[in-house]
């Protein structure tokens, strides 16, 4: 009778994971959980937030925190109902009105008031109003004459007024029908916060004491 001798325990044979899938099996698992506990070294490194490029050891910013906090803000914002950029502007402008010049019948100003309810300042920094041909432009007025400014700081948190004597808007070549409680589209443009649209209505005021350049 014929015995079927094991795989492996001929005299002589030495018996290793190459030679034994079953090992095989055994050394991999071995071998997976040694590189879990103890890495290799650019494992290692890109832990530590480094890697070899070129040779030559690089180190790189992971930046995956990052990106999961700015995504938990982001749905919070949307399912809040309303969306504010962090670290940007939240300006508003109320109380919008203008007058004519008394000696200059096809010039008048705009008084208004500008409020930023954000953590950054803003500029308001451009002016036009729905008008043909109309002009519109920023000015300061200082030692009792009006100069022409190219921006207007609306600090954080703040309010900024446009008023007779101060800061306000000039327009230039009104026409001459134009009428007491007539009421026009102004766009204001700031510097973060883009275009605002106000309505404004000119009112029975004169600019007694703006008329001087």
């Amino acid at each position: 009778m014929k015995h079927t001798r094991a795989f492996g325990s001929q005299r002589g044979m030495k018996i290793t994971p190459h030679s034994n899938p079953i090992l095989q099996v055994g050394t991999t698992r071995n071998r997976g959980e040694r590189e879990l506990n103890n890495p290799p070294p650019l494992m290692a490194m890109a832990r530590r937030g480094r890697a070899k490029v070129d040779g030559k050891t690089r180190h790189f910013r992971n930046n995956t925190g990052k990106w999961i906090i700015a995504a938990v803000v982001a749905v919070t914002v949307v399912f809040s109902g309303k969306v504010v950029m962090a670290g940007s502007s939240d300006v508003s402008i109320e109380g919008a009105s203008a007058i004519f010049s008394p000696k200059m019948p096809d010039t008048g100003a705009v008084f208004l008031r500008i409020i930023n309810k954000g953590d950054m300042d803003d500029a308001l920094v451009g002016v036009n109003i729905n008008i043909t041909k109309v002009r519109a432009a920023l000015h300061d007025t200082k030692d009792g004459k009006m100069v022409k400014t190219e921006r207007i700081i609306i600090p954080a948190r703040g309010a900024v007024e446009l008023k007779r004597g101060g800061l306000h808007i000039m327009l230039y070549d009104l026409p001459s029908d134009i009428k007491e409680g007539q009421e026009y589209s102004l766009t204001l443009r700031f510097e973060k916060s883009g275009e605002k649209d106000v309505r404004v209505k000119f009112m029975g005021g004169r600019l007694h004491d703006m008329h001087k350049h």
